[in-house]
């Protein structure tokens, strides 16, 4: 899908979606607007995410029932008669692991249409959802009778209804994560699966091409004959080739590799890439010149600068690289979404870790709007991908089928979640070279800060200036301590350093701010970052000193406040370090 209706770019934004770890699917209507699909823990409910085309947040509805509930893949899909998520349902009235399918407004978020599936009376869930012309497609799992779980196909109408099911098996376990139409009516699968006839430990790559009704017409394993892969996605290019990828532990210096495999309509091995330490390749999207784009996760790559990243670019259609891009900071990044602007570049959905505590990670939903050439706004990383060559073992194969399902009405609750707004490119810091000038009493300031637009400096004795390098010349001897606040877009930042006129400069000490408060004014979120000590505890109070908010990080250098609610006005945030100190900062809240 073509998106246009975006803001400048390249840009970025980070909403703060609660159980953001647990994001695994995206879409995108025709005007732009994006949908994420979300796992809560520990409730165990599923949450949806409406992000407008300008990157406003629009709603976040959790679907609660007193059963588990959750995702797996990418199981979201818009038509004309609304948003369709997929998943699961187990514990009291299900069949051990029941499939789920919603049907939500998109306007409003409101739950239109819940319907719990059994198919084949075993434990099955839908994985993932593709829209075709009048309807979705639908994969996931079932006990058709093949083995323990089988691959599982079906089609639903615009309204979400189940219409057909089939599964595809051998005799092991077998899961199905993303389906596409195909040019000549049929429709092809993949997934993987445990008992495919290869050689080497399992799982291995699982390609099923059926008919307009699910009818298996051919089926082919992957493996790279030694140890195990298994495949994320897939793609159909306009003349029927099928591009699969995922992840595999049998290529090059047997990491974790991603891998992309092409196979001809007829199911023909034509070539194999893989990049060593991408760990998967989480989606594809095909190109007009019969390439696909693609992207990555990376976890600890050589020259990346965290743990997990993302990665994208593009690939021609003899499987040669013509641009590709690494992304990554010292936080985990992972992606689930993958959408192609209409000028050539891209929009990636994914979740950022936001560390609230080395024990307990949370995550934000993360947004990246490339510009044309798939460059991004900031944490953009120049490290080469250097995909391989390989040659798969690509065999047939025969599996055991089956058709039917039972449907029933399963009415879920709706409530709505308040979700903030963060730019994570925007940078700010204050700080500043202090020298004897001109005098005894007499100092030169110069600024070192970084992205700053104006400047206000308070000298310690009542003057103050709004120069960028000042000088000032103190009338009496003494200790002060001058402070540089520094502001830009992001909001405000102070630097503050103690100065004493009968010491040398070798001998000014710093008197830290240590801690960093953005957006300032506030209107919805506001995000802390400690600079030398990990924060117990937050409070936001009020001009007569109450306390209307309050936060317990937990040990982390960074957290976020919910301001949504809090009226306009100016408050003070105070900040108790792990050191044993306060650091406080004057917020402004402004709707």
């Amino acid at each position: 899908m073509l998106c246009s209706a975006q803001p400048a770019v390249p840009f970025e934004r980070v909403y703060n979606v609660p159980s953001a770890r647990w994001t695994l699917a995206a879409t995108m209507d025709e005007a732009g607007n994006f949908y994420t699909a979300t796992e809560v823990n520990p409730d165990k409910n599923i949450q949806v995410t409406k992000i407008l085309a300008n990157a406003e947040h629009a709603w976040t509805k959790v679907y609660p029932y007193s059963v588990e509930m959750g995702i797996y893949n990418n199981c979201i899909a818009i038509g004309p008669q609304g948003l369709i998520v997929g998943g699961f349902a187990m514990g009291m009235g299900t069949i051990s692991r029941d499939a789920v399918v919603l049907r939500i407004d998109p306007e409003e978020g409101t739950l239109l249409q819940s319907t719990r599936i059994d198919a084949y009376g075993g434990s099955n869930a839908i994985h993932g959802l593709t829209r075709i012309p009048g309807g979705f497609l639908a994969v996931g799992r079932g006990y058709g009778g093949g083995g323990s779980y089988d691959m599982l196909l079906a089609e639903l109408n615009d309204s979400g209804t189940m219409l057909w099911s089939r599964t595809y098996g051998s005799s092991g376990w077998d899961w199905a994560e993303e389906a596409h139409p195909t040019p000549d009516g049929g429709f092809v699968l993949t997934g993987y699966g445990d008992s495919l006839n290869t050689s080497g430990i399992p799982p291995s790559g699982y390609v099923v091409k059926t008919d307009a009704l699910g009818n298996e017409l051919w089926a082919r394993s992957i493996s790279n004959g030694t140890r195990p892969d298994q495949p994320e996605t897939m793609v159909v290019d306009a003349t029927g080739n099928i591009y699969v990828g995922g992840s595999s532990m049998g290529y090059g210096n047997l990491s974790d590799a991603a891998f992309i495999t092409k196979l001809s309509p007829t199911g023909a091995h034509l070539w194999t890439r893989y990049l060593e330490d991408a760990i998967s390749t989480m989606r594809l999207l095909p190109l007009a010149n019969g390439g696909v784009a693609w992207l990555l996760r990376p976890n600890l790559f050589p020259g990346g600068p965290g743990g997990y990243d993302m990665a994208w670019g593009t690939t021609d259609a003899n499987g040669n690289t013509t641009s590709s891009h690494y992304y990554g900071s010292e936080d985990d990044e992972s992606p689930s979404g993958f959408f192609l602007r209409e000028d050539g570049g891209f929009i990636i959905v994914g979740r950022k870790n936001k560390a609230v505590s080395a024990n307990d990670p949370d995550y934000d939903l993360a947004v990246i709007y490339t510009d044309a050439d798939g460059n991004s706004s900031c944490n953009q990383v120049d490290i080469p991908l250097n995909w391989q060559s390989a040659t798969p073992v690509v065999q047939p194969f025969t599996s055991v089928t089956n058709s039917g399902f039972t449907a029933f009405g399963y009415p879920l609750g709706e409530e709505s979640v308040d979700v903030g707004i963060t730019d994570p490119c925007c940078m700010l810091e204050a700080d500043f070279n202090m020298i004897p000038h001109g005098g005894d009493l007499g100092w030169s300031f110069t600024d070192q800060s970084i992205n700053a637009m104006s400047y206000f400096w308070d000298f310690g004795d009542g003057a103050t200036s709004t120069e960028q390098n000042p000088n000032h010349a103190y009338e009496m001897p003494g200790t002060y301590t001058v402070c540089l606040t520094v502001t830009n877009e992001c909001g405000e930042v102070t630097s503050c350093k103690e100065l004493n006129t009968a010491v040398g400069i070798d001998e000014i000490t710093e008197v830290t701010i240590g801690i960093e408060v953005h957006p300032n004014p506030a209107n919805d979120l506001i995000t802390v970052r400690a600079k030398h000590s990990s924060m117990l505890e937050i409070q936001l109070m009020d001009a007569a000193g109450r306390v209307v908010l309050r936060s317990f990080p937990g040990g982390s250098r960074r957290a976020a406040l919910a301001v949504v609610h809090v009226p306009d006005g100016l408050y003070v945030l105070r900040a108790r370090m792990a050191n044993g100190t306060y650091q406080n900062q004057r917020v402004m809240v402004q709707h």
